[in-house]
């Protein structure tokens, strides 16, 4: 029973959160808050996936240096100091940590990659609106008009 009263309160403290998240200020507009404003410009998206890739490099780098360390380590451990119990435990270490970085690193490559898209397609998007209103419509293509007409 306990359990479940904990659960029910973590659900709704989590529901509260959401909906002050997107509400923007913290409270509701009829608390006197105002609605956040969830336009996202072309130049934060630039900001963000660049975070992003800067990131992935930093993660990439010092994973590489650790995962060199942490595997020398345990060769030693194996060749120099005998504890094969020991070295095998820091390689299974090694291999978990690994597979973490891996994924945090494809995460990061993910959100950038996908912003890049996102600027991309936006822009393209944009041209096509801006370029199919200066073309003349094609509704008169739909009207046959064979003799001429004069409003008087």
């Amino acid at each position: 029973m306990k359990f479940e009263r904990e659960w029910e309160a973590h659900k709704a403290a989590g529901a509260e959160a959401v909906r002050t998240q997107l509400n923007g200020s913290g409270s509701s507009p009829r608390e006197g808050g105002s609605k956040a404003d969830l336009t996202v410009h072309d130049d934060e998206l630039g900001k963000i996936g660049n975070i992003a890739f800067q990131l992935h490099g930093r993660v990439k780098n010092k994973a590489d240096d650790a995962r060199g360390e942490t595997h020398r380590a345990a060769i030693y451990l194996l060749n120099e100091g005998g504890l094969s119990d020991l070295a095998d435990a820091l390689l299974k270490v090694n291999e978990s940590w690994n597979t973490q970085v891996s994924t945090l690193k494809n995460g990061f490559g993910l959100i950038s990659n996908h912003l890049d898209f996102t600027r991309k397609a936006h822009a393209r998007d944009e041209e096509d609106i801006v370029l199919s209103m200066n073309r003349p419509s094609r509704i008169t293509d739909y009207f046959h008009n064979d003799y001429d007409t004069k409003l008087v």
